[in-house]
C-alpha cells in the first residue's frame, strides 16, 4: 500500500504537468519571464539549466505549420516558430500539438488569424508565449530536447482586429482632417502675407501658384502684376543673380532675377541656404520694368 501511494504520489504531478501545460497556465509552476529577444539571444542548453518552463514576452511568432495536415493526422507533429520579427530571423521552432488541437476545439479560427496577422505590428512581436522543454526522439534514433508550447497570448479576436481597423481608419481620417485644417490655416496666413507684400499690384496669390510657376519659368509675367511662387531657389553658383524652380522632381530651367532692395535680398538668401547649398523658398516676384525676361523678388513669404 505504501509503495502504490508512493508511485501515485510521483506520477499524478507529472500527469497534471502534462495536460494542464498545453491547456492552462496552472498556478503552482513558476515561469522565468524572459524577454523573446533575450531568450533567443541564449543558447538551448543554457536556458534548460535554467529553466524548465518559459514565459516569453515581447516574441513574434514567424511560421505555423499546417493545420489541415493536424486535422487529417492527428498523430503527426505541429510545429510553430518564434522569432525576433515576421520573416524567421533568429528563430527557434517549438512543438504545437497539444496547444493546436486544444484551439481547434476552442475556435477554429485561431491558425488562420495568427497567420493574418503575421506582418502587423499592432500584434505581432507583441505575443506572450509560454512553453517548456520535453525530450523528443528514442532511443534508437535519438533524442533532442525541444520547447512545447502551451499558451500563447496575445492572438487577436476577429472582433478585435475589426475594432481596431476601425480606430486605425478613424484616426487617420481625424489627422488628415486636422492636416488639412492645418495646412489651410497656413495656406491663409501665408497668402495673406503675400498680398501685403504685393501691396500696389495685381496680385495672383496661392490659388494659383501652379500657373505663377508657369509663367516665371516661361519669362511671360506681367509688368505691374506680382506672382506667388512656391520653390523658389537660388542658383548654387549664382545665388544673387539667378533662380530655379525646385520640385520633388527636379528643378526648372535657371531664370535671372533681381531683388527689390538688399534687405529682401538678404533674407531670402538667409532662409534658402544651409551649408553651402539652397534650399526651396516661397516669394512674390514681379516683371522687371526695364530688362526683359528678368524677375524681380519682392519679399519671402516663408
Amino acid at each position: 500500500m505504501k509503495k502504490t501511494l508512493t508511485l501515485l504520489a510521483a506520477v499524478i504531478p507529472l500527469f497534471l504537468f502534462g495536460c494542464a501545460s498545453t491547456q492552462v497556465v496552472p498556478a503552482d509552476i513558476q515561469y522565468k519571464e524572459i524577454k523573446g529577444e533575450d531568450y533567443l539571444d541564449e543558447y538551448l542548453d543554457k536556458l534548460i539549466e535554467q529553466s524548465k518552463t518559459y514565459k516569453i514576452i515581447d516574441v513574434y511568432i514567424s511560421k505555423i505549420d499546417d493545420i489541415k495536415q493536424l486535422i487529417e493526422n492527428p498523430k503527426s507533429d505541429f510545429y510553430m516558430e518564434i522569432a525576433e520579427s515576421p520573416n524567421g530571423f533568429r528563430g527557434r521552432r517549438v512543438l504545437a500539438n497539444e496547444y493546436a488541437k486544444k484551439m481547434n476545439e476552442l475556435d477554429p479560427t485561431w491558425a488562420e488569424r495568427l497567420e493574418s496577422v503575421k506582418n502587423d505590428k499592432r500584434y505581432n512581436g507583441h505575443y506572450t508565449v509560454y512553453l517548456y522543454f520535453k525530450e523528443v526522439g528514442n532511443f534508437m534514433l535519438g533524442t533532442e530536447t525541444i520547447g512545447v508550447i502551451y499558451d500563447i497570448e496575445g492572438i487577436p479576436t476577429l472582433e478585435k482586429i475589426a475594432a481596431d481597423d476601425l480606430a486605425e481608419k478613424k484616426a487617420k481620417e481625424e489627422k488628415q482632417l486636422a492636416d488639412e485644417k492645418a495646412k489651410a490655416q497656413a495656406d491663409a496666413e501665408n497668402n495673406a502675407k503675400g498680398k501685403a507684400i504685393a501691396k500696389g499690384y495685381t496680385y495672383h496669390g496661392i490659388e494659383e501658384a501652379e500657373q505663377n510657376s508657369v509663367l516665371f519659368q516661361g519669362g511671360a509675367l506681367e509688368k505691374g502684376h506680382a506672382y506667388y511662387i512656391k520653390g523658389f531657389t537660388p542658383a548654387k553658383y549664382s545665388p544673387a543673380t539667378v533662380a530655379v524652380i525646385m520640385t520633388l522632381f527636379g528643378e526648372s530651367n535657371p531664370v535671372l532675377v533681381s531683388y527689390k532692395d538688399q534687405k529682401v535680398k538678404a533674407d531670402v538668401m538667409n532662409a534658402s541656404s544651409l551649408w553651402g547649398e539652397y534650399l526651396p523658398v516661397t516669394v512674390i516676384v514681379t516683371a522687371d520694368t526695364v530688362l526683359p525676361n528678368r524677375v524681380v523678388v519682392l519679399g519671402i513669404v516663408e
